[in-house]
């Protein structure tokens, strides 16, 4: 009887000992583990954003519309351009052409946000936009996203405060649940350079629409110069 007694002194004894020595290595290896599913969500963020907006990026475009077309939703792909950006970068600097898209980010964002959709920033100064198909006057929705975004904006140039005056371009199109993203937005790319061609805040793809030929943009669009007589 002492004899059982003893083995299984022993046996607790060694039981404790292992477990106390094993509940360090335990420790770390959860916290090694929390670290490297933080460090993948950091690195999966990075990879669907953009670094200077915090908008989508491509990629997590690619992912949010195939997202909406896995639950069935429709929508409207909106492709955006600032207009004469290359000249805020040659008269101020890339620094101020960067503070003016973060400050875009900014605002496409608000507008996503109001109106439960999302938003990316593809390469430089061109963006995208998609919204949800719903029962909604879909040109006065892009003329808010136009005119939000071409608001004046206030940075600072050199440590001296400027206000530049932002103005954008769009075009739309709607996205079935066959389309691809691809072809969704080479055709709101196609309604875009037609709104530039015709001096058109935004323009909505038509069948059958073709990219205007190559040519700048001359003169004042007709909103602005019903609003140059309106103040004259």
């Amino acid at each position: 009887m002492s004899r059982l007694i003893l083995m299984i002194a022993i046996t607790v004894v060694a039981f404790e000992a292992g477990w106390f020595t094993g509940r360090p290595g335990i420790r770390r290896l959860r916290e090694r583990t929390r670290t490297l599913r933080g460090a993948l969500t950091a690195a999966a963020w990075q990879i669907e954003h953009d670094h200077l907006t915090c908008l989508l990026s491509r990629q997590g475009l690619i992912t949010a519309f195939a997202d909406w077309q896995n639950r069935g939703q429709a929508m409207v792909v909106v492709f955006l351009d600032l207009d004469n950006f290359k000249a805020i970068n040659d008269d101020y600097s890339h620094d101020t052409g960067d503070e003016v898209l973060h400050i875009v980010g900014d605002r496409l964002y608000e507008i996503v946000d109001l109106h439960a959709g999302a938003a990316a920033r593809l390469s430089g100064d061109e963006f995208a936009v998609l919204l949800p198909v719903r029962d909604r006057d879909i040109a006065r929705l892009l003329d808010e996203i136009v005119s939000f975004v071409g608001q004046p904006i206030n940075v600072a140039a050199g440590g001296v405060p400027i206000v530049i005056e932002a103005s954008a371009s769009a075009g739309a199109c709607w996205a079935t649940l066959s389309d691809s993203l691809p072809t969704a937005l080479d055709r709101a790319d196609t309604a875009m350079y037609n709104a530039k061609h015709a001096r058109q805040f935004h323009v909505f793809y038509e069948p059958g629409m073709t990219k205007p030929a190559a040519g700048h943009r001359r003169g004042a669009r007709p909103r602005d110069r019903r609003e140059q007589r309106t103040t004259s």
